[in-house]
């Protein structure tokens, strides 16, 4: 069953100056008709397309979806399509852990003050430290960056 999509006035909008053939950015919150809208900009043209998703659960949703002249993909296969392969060979050497890195790296615990208590925070998390010229990075001394693998649960709560 094929179903036609009725475009709303924002996507009618969109349409018409994806027509135009000037550069085109459409942003909108999570759910609110992106990938529609792509699709119906794809199946009126006849140009290659590009559909780059946050990730391949998205990816393999819009699979169908598309005509045959658009190509869908995540940021990182891309990525990896162009450079990746050079460093292949490292994706499959032993991991390891932010903890046993900061140890190779010599970095210890270090305290963090905030009123009147204090933070411990443990080997694998980064500590910016103040430099000569100021603090690195634009950022406070002492200033510490949370790792992506770390859960929100297991975060200090400031």
């Amino acid at each position: 069953m094929t179903t036609t999509l009725i475009p709303t006035p924002e996507q009618a909008k969109a349409l018409e100056l994806f027509r135009t053939e000037q550069p085109l950015a459409i942003e909108a919150l999570a759910g609110t008709g992106k990938t529609s809208t792509l699709t119906l900009l794809a199946h009126d043209t006849k140009r290659n397309g590009l559909y780059v998703a946050f990730n391949k659960s998205i990816v393999n949703d819009s699979a169908g979806k598309f005509p045959g002249t658009v190509t869908a993909s995540t940021a990182h296969s891309l990525a990896f399509r162009t450079v990746g392969k050079r460093y292949a060979h490292r994706l499959k050497s032993a991991r390891m852990r932010s903890d046993q890195m900061a140890r190779q790296l010599g970095i210890d615990p270090f305290f963090i003050r905030y009123g009147s208590q204090t933070k411990v925070l443990q080997a694998g998390y980064l500590q910016v430290r103040q430099s000569d010229q100021g603090a690195a990075g634009g950022l406070p001394a002492g200033t510490a960056v949370r790792p992506r693998c770390c859960r929100r649960a297991t975060w200090p709560a400031w």
